[in-house]
């Protein structure tokens, strides 16, 4: 097992790429001692690609989540490779309720593969199709060469982040 004692919170929107459930199940196929709590958006989420669907289907299933297991901290794996808007990202952010804990924050998207590789770990299919940064299916794109990991999410849309991490 990894040992890690803690719960890994992953947030089901209901509009995953079948994929991403896969990766999910093969994690836990793989380690079994891994406790994961899915979390769901409540009755009546938005339609997709709408102003407050983020919000719904994700942010408010996380801060329920966050309200009921009152954790200390949490892992992320946001990296400052990733987008501009996380250049800055600081590898604890102690400002922040619950602190963030960002281990990952100044690997470069080689050194995740390489360790990935290395430590024969199941990671999403659609990676190997340019989709670098997966959120839900009405709303991420593979990435373009050139572009950065996460030009994929809300294209066109004018959003960067869905609000998980504020």
């Amino acid at each position: 097992g990894l040992g890690l004692g803690v719960p890994v919170l992953f947030v089901d929107t209901g509009l995953m790429f079948y994929e991403t459930l896969r990766t999910r199940d093969r994690l836990l196929a793989k380690y079994p001692d891994l406790v994961v709590l899915t979390l769901h958006p409540g009755e009546g989420a938005p339609e997709p690609m709408t102003a407050h669907c983020c919000d719904e289907r994700k942010v408010l299933p996380m801060r329920r989540a966050l309200r009921i297991l009152r954790p200390d901290a949490l892992l992320s794996g946001r990296g400052r490779f990733q987008a501009v808007t996380r250049r800055d990202l600081q590898p604890v952010e102690r400002h922040r309720e619950p602190v963030r804990v960002n281990p990952l924050v100044a690997w470069t998207q080689d050194e995740i593969e390489e360790y990935a590789h290395l430590g024969d770990l199941p990671y999403n299919p659609l990676y190997d199709q340019g989709y670098y940064s997966v959120g839900c299916k009405p709303c991420t794109r593979a990435v373009k060469p050139g572009e950065d990991v996460r030009a994929g999410r809300w294209d066109g849309l004018g959003k960067v982040e869905c609000g998980l991490w504020r």
